[in-house]
């Protein structure tokens, strides 16, 4: 599941975050080269209770608390992605690119079966300009997952993709019924297995533990 999960994801941030590149960094290294900015970047007070904010209200709009817009009050002017191939899904993935964020790089992504099922899988991806090699280190509490219970932490090692070292941590909403799940990527630079929780992350993804979304035939 997890790898159907970010599969299903790496579009919608892909896209999400197309123009990152054009945008200014945390404000200590708005005018550096991205090689001239240290491997460990960290966040501000303000900046962290954004990202929470932002988390929240993620959250929020897959258990349904609260409705999803094109143009979002919380997450900016969004994108709908159309496939090529009529028998897929349309307006079904929803991404809101760097550009309407507070700080860079923020991009974030809404997936659903179709255009009339709710929104049940988002994702969330964050780093500083010189990521691969650098992570933004936000120092989170582990209040920040009250309410979940952790599944897994383990550490994976890829053979693809940006990031060959990652820790990932799983968690699952605690209380009977469908549950939300939440699974967090984060490099050992900037994080710990031990610690049981992520203090720091470079993506996040969430989804109702009752399925992700699957194409449909129109």
């Amino acid at each position: 599941m997890k790898t159907i999960l970010f599969n299903f994801l790496s579009l919608v941030l892909f896209l999400a975050s197309a123009t990152c590149f054009a945008m200014p960094d945390v404000k200590d290294y708005d005018n550096v080269e991205p090689d001239e900015i240290p491997a460990i970047v960290p966040v501000t007070k303000e900046q962290q209770e954004y990202i929470r904010y932002l988390l929240k209200s993620m959250l929020d709009v897959v258990e349904k608390k609260r409705v999803l817009e094109e143009n979002d009050t919380v997450f900016g002017n969004g994108s709908f992605f159309w496939p090529k191939e009529p028998q897929k899904p349309i307006r079904a993935s929803l991404s809101y690119g760097v550009e309407n964020f507070k700080f860079r790089s923020i991009s974030i992504g809404f997936g659903r079966n179709d255009s009339s099922s709710p929104w049940n899988v988002g994702g969330f991806s964050i780093h500083p300009r010189n990521f691969p090699r650098g992570f933004f280190e936000m120092k989170f509490s582990k209040n920040l997952l009250d309410g979940f219970v952790l599944e897994k932490a383990s550490t994976e090692y890829r053979k693809t993709g940006p990031v060959a070292v990652i820790n990932v941590f799983s968690f699952k909403e605690k209380g009977l019924g469908p549950a939300i799940k939440l699974q967090f990527e984060a490099s050992p630079t900037v994080s710990d297995i031990k610690d049981g929780y992520p203090r720091s992350f470079h993506h996040f993804a969430i989804f109702l533990d009752q399925g992700l979304p699957q194409p449909t035939h129109k």
